[in-house]
């Protein structure tokens, strides 16, 4: 329902490890006693520059298959999506080395068959890159290696401190609904996609436009279509649970029962009438319980490291990070993360 819902989950996904951390809550300092080749001190600990550098070319090269060069042009709140996705491999970068600290400290190491796979998995990648790749990324075998106990040891510190959570999950709790739903909007994206509120004229004018479409319904109009001839949207349908749209909207929504067309909803973004398809989406349901564990475990895990984390100290060489350039980062093979999987996922 949002534009550019899809790139703003490319980069919440970038890391992909299992979990969800909050940002860097440990002292920052940002210095210039670092080395070319040095990205971030954690407590003194190094993580090496070619690793952000591996990173964000396997990210650019994931965006590229997916939505194209030009997708490097767009600017989200007057920021290049280039500099935002530096800035989130900086942060998850600086908390995957803090985890594997943790690991570490709590004796968590890894078995002679998971260094094993590990070994493989390194070769495998390393070998498909070819020397100019290399050296444009600055990187090694030993870093590609580094990078994989990373995501190792913090998947066992993971499943270490959750795998004996268990949360009894009610039906209502998980409920998925399905809906169909017209809506105007309250706002307009300016010339940098800049999402901007409209003015009281703007507004009302907004509002009209849902009135007439209420009243069209009201006269036995087929939903279907009054959406289709008044909505902002592109979708008509949605299915979701609790927590994933603004609450006005939600509170309406699952109020209803199949069948049942709500009167008009205002919220920050609009206005909405919304028609409840199924008020009980049963097979999703069961699939958001998993999901909804998930976050308690999430949870739980945060709780015990951002405590280790707000002890640490933070060193960023933004003086040569901020600097590295898209065209400079050469990358064809970008399936890092698969073969990753390939080796160490059972």
């Amino acid at each position: 329902m949002k534009k550019y819902l899809k790139i703003y989950l490319c980069i919440l996904l970038i890391m992909a490890v299992g979990f969800i951390t909050a940002g860097c809550n440990g002292k920052v300092y940002f210095t210039t006693g670092f080395n070319n080749d040095e990205m971030i001190k954690v407590s003194g600990e190094v993580v090496p520059m070619s690793l952000g550098k591996l990173i964000l070319a396997v990210e650019k090269s994931n965006y590229a298959s997916e939505l194209g060069d030009e997708i490097w042009k767009l600017e989200i709140d007057g920021e290049s999506l280039w500099e935002k996705l530096k800035q989130t491999v900086k942060i998850q970068l600086s908390e995957l080395k803090t985890i594997s600290m943790l690991a570490k400290e709590k004796n968590i190491l890894l078995s002679v068959s998971e260094n094993e796979k590990i070994n493989n998995a390194t070769e495998e990648f390393y070998n498909s890159l070819s020397e100019e790749e290399r050296e444009a990324l600055g990187i090694t075998k030993e870093d590609v290696r580094t990078l994989y106990e990373y995501f190792r040891v913090s998947e066992k510190l993971y499943e270490l401190t959750t795998n004996g959570i268990t949360v009894e999950i009610s039906d209502e709790e998980a409920r998925v609904i399905k809906v169909q739903y017209c809506f105007v909007k309250k706002y307009y994206y300016d010339e940098n996609n800049n999402e901007k509120q409209l003015d009281s004229e703007g507004v009302e004018a907004a509002r009209n436009i849902i009135e007439e479409a209420n009243e069209k319904i009201k006269t036995g109009t087929d939903f279907s279509l009054i959406a289709k001839e008044y909505s902002d949207d592109t979708i008509y349908e949605y299915e979701f649970g609790r927590g994933e749209m603004e609450q006005n909207f939600e509170n309406a929504a699952f109020s209803l029962e199949n069948g049942e067309i709500s009167d008009i909803v205002e919220s920050e973004k609009g206005f909405y009438i919304i028609k409840c398809l199924n008020s009980y989406e049963e097979l999703k349901t069961e699939e958001n319980k998993v999901e909804l564990l998930k976050k308690y475990k999430n949870k739980a895990f945060h709780d015990m490291y951002e405590p280790f984390m707000a002890e640490q100290t933070y060193e960023y060489n933004d003086k040569e990070y901020n600097n590295i350039d898209i065209d400079s980062l050469v990358l064809n093979n970008n399936k890092l993360y698969e073969i990753y999987s390939q080796y160490l996922e059972e």
